[in-house]
């Protein structure tokens, strides 16, 4: 990683940000609207009808647990799948930055100013 993205994953985290939200906040990933769509679905769920409660009776109580959950899971995995991207984004950074300085210092030139 660059050292500017390493500097910015050194600071401290802002106390007042929740534990989840963190690392993505970190390095720039804002999953705002996901988070927020995590949180009305969870706020769905109902322990008495078992999955998200408005759906009830259909489909049936054990299908709307295993289809709640996937949902809410489905959801989470939204912003896993913006931070794993962006951590390659600033591997290729680095990446690109080291490959400029081999490319900057490849070309030598002779006496004459001839590049070889």
């Amino acid at each position: 990683m660059r050292q500017a993205d390493c500097d910015r994953l050194r600071e401290p985290y802002p106390p007042a940000t929740p534990i989840p939200e963190r690392f993505a906040n970190a390095i720039g990933v804002k999953a705002t609207a996901v988070r927020e769509l995590g949180r009305e679905v969870f706020a769905d769920f109902d322990e008495t009808g078992f999955g998200i409660g408005w759906w009830a009776p259909h489909p049936g109580t054990s299908r709307r647990i295993l289809i709640s959950d996937h949902l809410l899971q489905c959801i989470a995995g939204v912003e896993t799948n913006l931070v794993e991207p962006r951590l390659h984004l600033m591997e290729l950074r680095d990446y690109d930055d080291q490959e400029d300085a081999i490319i900057a210092h490849a070309v030598k030139h002779d006496r004459q100013g001839h590049p070889t």
